[in-house]
């Protein structure tokens, strides 16, 4: 592996990457070798995945080559080595919540499977193929650096405005919008209420930053706790008002509510009224503090298990129709079909863009994107020479996600989503192209000189 210069990403990636299998996996043994040698190249260090795309792009193309070989559907070889909710891998993994079969057969379904490899062969001077893959990530963050844990602060005004001062690292990714609607369904309020308090690393909680997929299940968890904390402080304040005990009220859509005969019947007062009452007559402010802490953290230093410093896993499955031009070699996919397992969903529109992001980053990465050298100077200096796909070269994408599984540790059963769905992309898009011209490709990317070379020697015309 070629490491570059100055850094010492690399190995962990390789060992992240090596675990993978035997979690994707119900396998029994592993033997994973890596040699890191530092270069006088650039340096390198993560990329979405974090070593998992590379690894996938393998072990589902091997996987493929093993159905085969079994006279198996790709389906069916994965699906009967499929791991379940509750096993203990030899990773060291434990998977509290994993919907990978029900991915798998989200996935047929959507994707029409049976139909498209029907359609598989010639199509004019056109091959068609179709191809999947399996893919799972963390979607919690880990304890690789023995501290897994951030604060939440609420302020509550005295107009009712909430503040929440977390260490929300928003680079697009909609972990803003995250802790709002978490915040939201807390406090029974409006979207309007809520501002997020992250600019400054001066006021701010500290928090390990967005990697790992980890920030909807760490910020998320935090946000929670501190907002339970400040509507215990608000339903206290509410009993005051109406003289009840603050066991059978509740606020919902800024109403208080009272539990009476077994129904939540409406009290007249609102959110509104509670905070200045609070404010004006009992005089004192409102507010609450919420931790996520990770007990086990400080250990991982002693384990060996490396997977057993993860605490939730996401799963998938993604499927790819493509057509490969005779003349020209040039690879056009036609349809993409991805099924992601989320535990629960906090914003759904926020996990189509993840997906959707993932999904296009690793058509790049499959057909595109290539850093090559010359006499080991970078000869790539731009995104002329380095091609990234833009909107206009995009598939029709079909998403699916599948919700049966709450992940117990998540807040209110979510896991991340950011990373895991580039990781099968590419194996699936290769997979979809063996399909189509009886050709297995082993580097990324996958360019039409290099097809047009293969036809040649599978004579295809």
């Amino acid at each position: 592996m070629n490491n570059g210069a100055y850094n010492d990403k690399g190995i962990a990636i390789a060992n992240y990457s090596g675990r993978m299998f035997c979690t994707l996996y119900n396998v029994p043994n592993l033997k994973w070798d890596v040699k890191g040698v530092y270069t006088n190249c650039q340096y390198n260090t993560a990329f979405r995945g974090f070593g998992s795309p590379q690894t996938h792009f393998a072990m589902e193309t091997q996987m493929d080559r093993i159905a085969e070989h079994l006279g198996m559907d790709p389906i069916d070889v994965r699906y009967v080595n499929c791991n379940m909710p509750g096993d203990r891998t030899i990773s060291g993994a434990y998977l509290a919540s994993c919907a990978m079969k029900e991915c798998i057969d989200e996935a047929v379904v959507v994707g029409k499977w049976k139909e498209k490899r029907s359609e598989s062969g010639k199509h004019g001077n056109k091959l068609r193929g179709t191809g999947m893959a399996t893919l799972l990530h963390t979607g919690s963050g880990g304890r690789y650096y023995f501290f897994a844990a951030t604060e939440t602060f609420v302020k509550i005004s005295e107009d009712g405005l909430v503040s929440l001062i977390t260490g929300c690292s928003e680079i697009g990714q909609g972990i803003q919008t995250v802790a709002m609607q978490v915040a939201m369904e807390v406090l029974g309020i409006d979207a309007e209420r809520i501002r997020i308090v992250d600019e400054s690393t001066d006021a701010s909680p500290y928090d390990l930053g967005a990697w790992g997929s980890r920030q909807t299940f760490v910020i998320g968890n935090s946000v929670k706790a501190a907002c339970e904390d400040a509507r215990k402080e608000v339903l206290e304040a509410a009993g005051e008002l109406v003289g009840k005990d603050p066991s059978v009220l509740d606020i919902t859509d800024e109403k208080l509510l009272e539990l009476v005969n077994g129904e939540w019947v409406d009290t007249g007062k609102t959110y509104e009224e509670i905070v200045d009452f609070c404010y004006s007559k009992l005089g004192h402010n409102l507010g609450g503090r919420g931790r996520y802490f990770d007990e086990e953290a400080p250990d991982a230093i002693n384990r060996v298990d490396f997977c057993s410093n993860i605490v939730a896993f996401t799963f998938g499955c993604q499927m790819a129709q493509v057509e490969v031009d005779i003349e020209t070699g040039k690879i056009d996919i036609v349809d993409f079909v991805a099924a992601q397992e989320t535990g629960t969903m906090i914003n759904p529109v926020n996990c189509e863009g993840q997906l959707e992001g993932s999904i296009a980053q690793g058509m790049g990465y499959a057909l595109t994107e290539r850093a090559f050298r010359v006499d080991g100077v970078p000869s790539v200096r731009g995104f002329v020479d380095y091609k990234v796909l833009g909107a206009m070269d995009m598939p029709p994408m079909k998403i699916a996600f599948v919700e049966k599984f709450d992940d117990p540790n998540g807040p209110f059963g979510a896991k991340g989503v950011g990373e895991p769905g580039l990781n099968s992309t590419a194996a699936a898009i290769n997979n979809a192209i063996y399909d189509a011209v009886g050709v297995r490709f082993e580097k990324l990317p996958i360019l039409p000189e290099d097809v047009l070379r293969a036809l040649k020697k599978t004579n295809i015309n």
